[in-house]
């Protein structure tokens, strides 16, 4: 057996050892294979990293540049006319200075350079585009400064409408300035004399409109002069216009020459038919009648207010003797008959006629301008002193200070009310109606102003609305039972404002002479209280929202 030692020194056979070697070299290889791709893969990594950082820069810029440009009215791209000059150098600047700022916040140079790249494809684009609307904004600047400049040479023209250098001047400076807006903008030949012929039509409208009016002849020898500068229907509205404004002028001279003539209406008018230019007639006639119309109404007016004189000087002193005499000698025997019997019956004695009181508030409501001209002495007749003092405060008011829109409104609800009870219960009232129904309808009207008095003394310094108004007056209308008053002595029935003076009236009504409108709010009120609506109950509620009185019991 051989031993240990001779074991040791044997040889290691030839296929063993090369064995041994391949795979120590694939060891070695795997390990350089290894080491090359960690590196290959740490520089991925680099590369990703770099490709996030430049990306989240390069948003970032971007958010900041369209805030820069377009966001806010005072972003570049939405600067107009003056504002816009400096765009493109602002932009320049913003851009490096921005631009720089993201470069050094970058991490390596890899990052840099490729940021820079991007922003180097962008920033050409983005300056074109500022620069052409720079460009675009200051050729509107121009041009507004241009208008401006025509503008300004058409209104000094027409400060000084007759000065004829002036309005030369004016006219060359317009000239230059469209010269220059030709050039500016690149108005073709075409272009420009179409805008040459528009601007030149307002220059010299404007300055026929400042002279029309104050010496229409000049005006239109003007537009003969300058009307080739004109449009066509610039033209034919022109024409239109002074031979309008010229038989303005014509006939207002003819008009005052006529009523400086000292003749009466009939006379001045026959006068002016007598002109023979047809269209000059008609206009002069017109004016006439107007300023006679307007010479009537001035006149009444001041009739209707020497009548309140004389009225208030009688109210106050109870006499006609203190009456100064130039105004006593300019009243009609009749106004001072009137007058005197005012003055001795005094108008605490007079019973005031309603219908007269409402016709008259209905004319104050309806047509101010004819119850100022109205002569109030002929009702010092029909009115009691607290309606003439009324009535006179009414007219002096709108002498005054002119109609007041919320107190016509009210007169003209309040009367509206009126007349719709005065119907509801089958009364005529106005001037068709006889004698038994226009007293009744003035004694319905004393009565609701009766009420309302008490109203007002009850409610100092309120208004009453209408609503509660019209409960007022509706309550007043409700039919009621006077007993023992008929023939026979048998019972009658009438509306409440003619008995309810008395003490002897009572409602003997049922469900059927609840108003329907009255009858559903009760209804509403019952159920809401958690109780039945009967008949009775609906009834007994009526007469409690309108006091009224219940049949006497029969002990």
């Amino acid at each position: 057996m051989p031993d240990s030692r001779s074991l040791g020194s044997r040889p290691i056979p030839q296929s063993r050892q090369g064995v041994t070697r391949i795979q120590t070299g694939q060891v070695e290889q795997a390990a350089g294979q290894l080491g090359k791709q960690v590196a290959d893969t740490a520089l991925e990594f680099k590369r990703l990293d770099d490709i996030e950082k430049v990306s989240k820069a390069m948003t970032e810029f971007e958010d900041q540049q369209r805030q820069f440009l377009v966001e806010g009215d005072d972003a570049v791209l939405n600067r107009s006319g003056d504002n816009a000059k400096g765009a493109l150098q602002t932009t320049e600047q913003w851009w490096e200075e921005t631009g720089n700022r993201y470069v050094a916040d970058l991490e390596n140079p890899d990052q840099q350079r490729a940021f820079q790249e991007m922003l180097q494809r962008q920033r050409s684009s983005v300056l074109n585009s500022v620069a052409k609307h720079e460009t675009q904004q200051r050729k509107v600047s121009f041009a507004n400064t241009l208008d401006a400049r025509v503008n300004t040479a058409t209104e000094r023209a027409a400060a000084m409408p007759g000065d004829p250098e002036i309005n030369r001047q004016s006219q060359e400076e317009v000239a230059d300035a469209l010269n220059l807006l030709a050039k500016t903008q690149g108005w073709s030949p075409e272009v420009t004399e179409a805008k040459t012929l528009e601007v030149m039509t307002a220059f010299h409208g404007r300055q026929i409109g400042a002279m029309i009016d104050n010496d229409p002849e000049a005006a239109a020898a003007y537009f003969e002069q300058n009307k080739g500068q004109m449009t066509a229907a610039a033209r034919e509205k022109t024409q239109n216009l002074l031979e309008t404004e010229t038989l303005r002028v014509r006939s207002q001279a003819s008009a005052d020459s006529l009523m400086g003539l000292g003749l009466n209406a009939e006379q001045t008018i026959r006068e002016a038919r007598k002109i023979e230019d047809a269209a000059l007639r008609d206009e002069v006639v017109s004016r006439v009648k107007a300023r006679l119309d307007e010479r009537a109404t001035f006149a009444k007016i001041e009739r209707a207010g020497l009548m309140r004189q004389v009225a208030d000087y009688i109210d106050e002193f109870g006499t006609v003797d203190g009456v100064p005499a130039e105004i006593w000698s300019s009243l009609s025997v009749s106004e001072r008959s009137s007058f005197r019997a005012y003055a001795k019956k005094g108008s605490d004695d007079v019973e005031t006629d309603w219908n007269t009181y409402y016709e008259l508030s209905q004319m104050k409501a309806n047509n101010p301008s004819q119850f100022l001209q109205e002569d109030l002495s002929k009702y010092l007749g029909k009115l009691g002193k607290a309606e003439v003092k009324q009535v006179m405060a009414w007219q002096r008011e709108l002498d005054e200070a002119g109609s007041s829109a919320s107190k016509d409104n009210w007169l003209q609800t309040k009367n509206s009310i009126v007349s719709d009870a005065l119907t509801s219960m089958g009364m005529e009232y106005g001037k068709s109606a006889d004698a038994d129904s226009a007293k009744k309808a003035s004694d319905f009207r004393g009565s609701v102003e009766n009420h309302l008095t008490l109203w007002q003394q009850n409610n100092p310094g309120k208004a009453i609305a209408p609503d509660e108004f019209r409960r007022m007056v509706e309550r007043l209308t409700i039919e009621v039972t006077l007993p023992d008053s008929g023939f026979m002595g048998r019972d009658r029935t009438m509306p409440l404002f003619e008995v309810e003076s008395s003490p002897d009236w009572y409602f003997s009504g049922d469900i059927d002479d609840v108003p329907e409108k009255d009858r559903r709010q009760i209804e509403d009120v019952i159920t809401s209280r958690g109780q039945v609506p009967t008949e009775d109950l609906i009834v007994r509620y009526y007469m409690t929202k309108n006091d009224l009185r219940s049949a006497p019991s029969d002990d």
